[in-house]
């Protein structure tokens, strides 16, 4: 179905974590968010290609923790989504769940994010989806990315 964008998480990671290292001082701070919502959308149906029409109730988890004394910032974000959607081509409707998650961590000398996605749904047909991705990007401290990986694992049944 839709295929999580890692540039979304790294920007809320990253979004979250600018309200903790304005509030000052010089002690750990942490900030966690929950938010919980409701979206439609649409996007591609991987296994054959029809137009989806997708609704997703959503639990978001932001975690931020900032270090003043060494300039380090840990983020995770966690994302849990009940997702039905309707394919336009065949009228076949799926119901399941996702689970997506990512992090950033930035220090003086380096910066990681790693972000996973999983997607399982079922079809009123007895189809099966199933959609896993695993990206990687490790940064140097001339910010020049060392070895990246997006691994997408696409499952039609």
């Amino acid at each position: 179905m839709r295929r999580p964008g890692l540039f979304a998480g790294l920007i809320l990671a990253l979004a979250v974590a600018a309200p903790v290292a304005a509030a000052g001082g010089d002690h750990t701070q942490n900030f966690t968010d929950t938010f919980h919502g409701y979206q439609t959308t649409s996007d591609v149906n991987p296994c054959n290609g029809d137009t989806v029409n997708i609704s997703e109730t959503s639990t978001v988890v932001n975690h931020v923790t900032y270090f003043p004394a060494s300039d380090e910032v840990w983020g995770t974000f966690t994302e849990e989504d009940k997702v039905s959607a309707t394919d336009t081509g065949t009228s076949v409707g799926y119901t399941g769940h996702d689970t997506i998650w990512g992090n950033i961590n930035l220090n003086r000398q380096n910066a990681n994010s790693t972000f996973t996605a999983t997607i399982r749904a079922t079809g009123s047909d007895g189809s099966t989806l199933a959609y896993h991705e695993t990206t990687h990007v490790p940064m140097l401290p001339n910010g020049d990315v060392s070895v990246s990986f997006d691994k997408v694992s696409v499952t039609c049944g």
